[in-house]
């Protein structure tokens, strides 16, 4: 049976993602994401309240090497507040080292 991939979120960004608002994530391409793949199952827990959890299914993969190259081809799928988040969490040296990975997912 594989592994189910568990992610914490914020209250905003957990109930966007159960609106079907929010499909995507993008995070540091790190050696725990690495392992993300198709087809897989997140769980997705509401950090303000452990007991909301739901479930998606990664439907796509995209990785890029830098925040510049991800721009470039997301472009406006990528709003500006998730812009100055991802450049304040992830520093440079830690998008050279790793890329940056989407995850894009469905409910289910």
């Amino acid at each position: 049976m594989e592994e189910v991939f568990v992610q914490h979120r914020d209250k905003e960004p957990f109930d966007n993602i159960l609106a079907g608002v929010k499909t995507m994530e993008i995070r540091l391409n790190d050696l725990k994401r690495q392992g993300i793949k198709l087809g897989q199952k997140i769980k997705v827990v509401n950090r303000s309240d452990e007991s909301q959890i739901l479930f998606t299914r990664v439907i796509g993969l995209s990785r890029f090497s830098s925040f510049e190259d991800l721009y470039k081809v997301m472009g406006d799928r990528v709003k500006d507040y998730e812009r100055e988040i991802l450049e304040r969490v992830y520093s440079k040296e830690k998008v050279l080292e790793f890329g940056v990975l989407v995850i894009h997912f469905e409910l289910g």
